[in-house]
């Protein structure tokens, strides 16, 4: 390292001598380097599992520091997207909380929308609801310009929602595309052909974590994914593997925090 430091720094001080064994010393290194790369490649079995944990692990820690070092992931994530489908949290507990009555006025973070349409069955004066992140804003008015759609039906709704089936999306969304704000409108007409014929539940950054990275997780551990959904996702199959869920968990706690968190729009600290 310190003759190549004197050749790049002062070339001028470097004997005909000198430069032969710099020279040499590097051809040594370059082909030691190339030999022990060779021979770590063919001692790794590409089919273990194992393997592929490791190369994904050491990918994301190298991704990660990328990320941090060239820019803040929840701001790109809302700059370009929502992150929330749907709400994760039960409002049944909010319910049993709040106690909503006629007269209450409700504020509250949007996220997807979905509490706040479960809370106005109970017919609150008013909710009102913000987010940082404007396509958070435009989903839930998606979704309540269609609810408000006269000629929607309960199939239709299922169908779009549920069944993400784009065809009946699309019929919707030219019926009632032109009550949406300019800026909805505009956002929606780039792309709500290709959500809801991608899957609407794998839209947003949470749904790319649970399409690609919950999977990867769960493969790391050894839960087999494609085992408990033939069961009809049983209870009774979470039980037996109970102890690979442990395994998970031990993953998580320490995979969210720096590599998960943003994908579910949660600061890193």
């Amino acid at each position: 390292t310190l003759l190549f430091a004197m050749v790049v720094e002062s070339p001028s001080i470097m004997t005909t001598s000198m430069m032969t064994t710099v020279e040499s010393v590097w051809t040594q290194a370059v082909s030691s380097v190339q030999d022990m790369g060779l021979s770590v490649a063919t001692a790794v079995n590409v089919e273990s599992p194992v393997t592929w944990a490791l190369v994904g692990v050491v990918g994301i820690y190298v991704i990660r520091k990328i990320i941090q070092k060239s820019f803040n992931m929840i701001d790109t994530i809302c700059n370009r997207t929502y992150i929330y489908n749907i709400c994760w949290e039960d409002p049944a507990v909010d319910h049993q909380i709040l106690k909503i009555q006629k007269n209450d006025v409700i504020f509250r973070i949007c996220s997807a929308g979905d509490i706040v349409l479960d809370y106005a069955i109970e017919g609150p004066s008013k909710i009102v609801i913000c987010d940082m992140n404007q396509h958070q804003l435009w989903l839930f008015e998606l979704k309540i310009r269609m609810l408000r759609d006269p000629n929607l039906t309960y199939d239709e709704w299922w169908s779009i929602w549920g069944s993400s089936d784009v065809n009946v999306a699309m019929k919707v969304w030219r019926r009632m595309r032109h009550t949406m704000s300019s800026g909805g409108r505009k956002w929606w007409d780039g792309r709500i052909e290709r959500v809801f014929r991608k899957g609407f539940a794998t839209s947003g950054s949470t749904g790319f974590a649970a399409q690609y990275v919950i999977p990867w997780l769960m493969y790391v551990v050894g839960f087999n994914i494609k085992e408990w959904a033939e069961t009809g996702f049983a209870h009774a199959y979470v039980s037996q593997n109970y102890h690979v869920i442990q395994r998970s968990a031990w993953w998580f706690r320490r995979l969210f925090p720096s590599i998960l968190a943003p994908f579910a729009g949660v600061p890193p600290n």
